[in-house]
């Protein structure tokens, strides 16, 4: 029994430095949160672009979650007072592959999603826009842990 589990701590530390070297080597998955325009006037529609920066051999989640339960991405933005959705986010093209189920992937490279708001009449400046974004990122060997950046930008009246 004693084996087994100095076993099971020597393999948790070995993928615990190879996750490390990798994210180090590879460099890191980012996401960025921009609004067009910035300036904005009381009334006026806003576009906010999130973009997913994926290294390779990094790959990350869509909508759907991987076969083995692995955490799908995941958009987390509340809007402040004086701001109100026109849509909802729309997602840049994926690519799917089959596990059992159809999944959708989104490897390396630039993945820009986008949703339309507008600032209420009334509204003063500025407006500080806050959200998460929630993923896990997988080569094809194995995959780290859930990880969340934090989102946020500013428009100016």
């Amino acid at each position: 029994m004693r084996n087994l589990t100095l076993s099971m701590v020597a393999a948790l530390a070995l993928a615990t430095l190879t996750w490390n070297a990798l994210a180090q080597d590879e460099g890191a998955i980012t996401a960025k949160l921009a609004a067009a325009p910035v300036t904005v006037q009381a009334g006026q529609e806003v576009e906010l672009q999130i973009t997913l920066s994926v290294p390779a051999p990094w790959h990350v989640f869509g909508d759907t979650p991987g076969s083995a339960g692995q955490q799908k991405l995941k958009i987390d933005m509340k809007l402040p007072e004086g701001m109100e959705s026109v849509s909802d986010w729309k997602w840049p093209e994926h690519e799917s592959v089959f596990e059992g189920y159809e999944v959708h992937i989104y490897n390396a490279g630039d993945h820009v999603f986008r949703r339309k708001v507008k600032v209420k009449p009334g509204v003063k400046g500025p407006i500080a826009l806050k959200g998460t974004l929630t993923y896990q990122a997988c080569t094809p060997e194995f995959c780290g842990p859930v990880e969340v950046i934090d989102l946020s930008t500013e428009l100016k009246m």
